[in-house]
């Protein structure tokens, strides 16, 4: 593998698809860490107030990046593919997983209260009476969509001003601060608003994407720099405050953008870090599945078999090898139907 930066001349995206994978990849593992060492003291709590809502934000910035990017190449024409295939095919990948999360909800021994219950859970709609959580961090892929159906309509009401995705990304800047603002005044107390913590993120990687210019390029060059100045004053925040509302809210945003601009001008010369990049929504989907089954059914073995290590580790070595197993079954599938359905097509003509 090697890796340079690039002067980025003309249309080039700041941002290369080799380095837009690589961040998916460093996400991904921070989200694996946070989920299976959320709980490992003493570096435990730091994971769970950090590694997981940067990740998210990471995540959701770099999507709304790509989605800027491809709306400045396509125009109305990406707004009806988001309509038609990238919301169906999120909500249709919510399906699919809650029905297999139906199977580890049912073999933990629970039940709906409902037929319509059950019916709500697998359709994954909790504002529903009797819904009940399947996947705990499916609520990713639905925030997806909720921000892909923001952007589709919003951007459609400016598609006659001269810079529509700059007017749906400062528009949906406001929207999503309003909606943090108004659902802190409300559920505050309950601490309900996990899934708000990166909504900056998507609007924030919209406005990169405006701004692949040659002065905006030049900012960028400093960008590590004035990223690292901005997340300084928030570090000890991790460590001494409690429940500190503006930290919850501009962490995710400052960190993952000042993670993202330590990419920008890098290109990877990487056949390995693309592939790996196209299971991460795989493992990403899998591993709490993976996770709680070994919880339930073999935790007694691991500890007897795998004594040296505590079982903590075990889980975590295990979830990994095994969420990366499912992921490349998937890869092949998908590839091996991408194949069928190219050769009827060679057919029938």
């Amino acid at each position: 593998m090697n890796y340079h930066r690039s002067k980025l001349l003309g249309s080039e995206a700041v941002l290369s698809f080799s380095a837009t994978n690589a961040l998916r990849l460093i996400f991904e593992f921070m989200v694996l860490i946070h989920h299976l060492y959320d709980t490992f003291t003493p570096i435990g709590p730091f994971f769970s107030s950090t590694f997981g809502p940067i990740a998210v934000g990471g995540f959701i910035l770099i999507s709304g990046y790509g989605v800027g990017k491809s709306f400045i190449k396509k125009g109305d024409a990406y707004r009806a593919r988001l309509i038609f295939e990238r919301i169906p095919r999120n909500y249709l990948m919510i399906v699919t997983v809650n029905l297999v999360y139906l199977f580890l909800f049912l073999y933990g021994g629970n039940l709906f209260n409902s037929a319509e219950g059950a019916i709500a859970s697998v359709l994954y709609l909790p504002f529903l009476p009797d819904y009940e959580t399947l996947s705990h961090y499916i609520y990713f892929l639905a925030d997806l969509m909720i921000y892909y159906i923001l952007f589709a309509g919003i951007s459609y009401l400016f598609k006659k001003l001269k810079n529509p995705l700059l007017w749906t990304a400062i528009t949906m800047f406001g929207l999503c601060f309003v909606t943090m603002v108004v659902l802190e005044i409300i559920n505050g107390a309950t601490g309900n608003n996990g899934a708000m913590r990166g909504a900056l993120c998507f609007p924030a990687g919209l406005i990169i994407a405006c701004f692949d210019d040659e002065i905006v390029k030049a900012i960028y060059k400093r960008g590590p720099l004035i990223c690292i100045a901005l997340m300084l004053p928030l570090v000890p925040c991790a460590f001494f405050w409690e429940e500190n509302i503006p930290y919850e809210y501009l962490m995710p945003l400052f960190f993952s953008l000042g993670l993202c601009m330590l990419f920008f001008q890098v290109k990877f010369n990487s056949k390995v870090i693309n592939y790996l990049a196209s299971l991460v929504l795989y493992v990403y989907v899998s591993h709490e599945f993976i996770r709680e089954f070994l919880r339930m059914k073999f935790t007694g073995f691991l500890t007897h078999k795998l004594s040296f290590l505590t079982l903590k580790n075990e889980i975590f070595i295990i979830t990994i090898i095994a969420s990366l197993v499912f992921a490349v079954l998937c890869d092949l599938i998908k590839r091996l139907i991408k194949l069928i359905n190219k050769q009827r097509k060679i057919k029938r003509t």
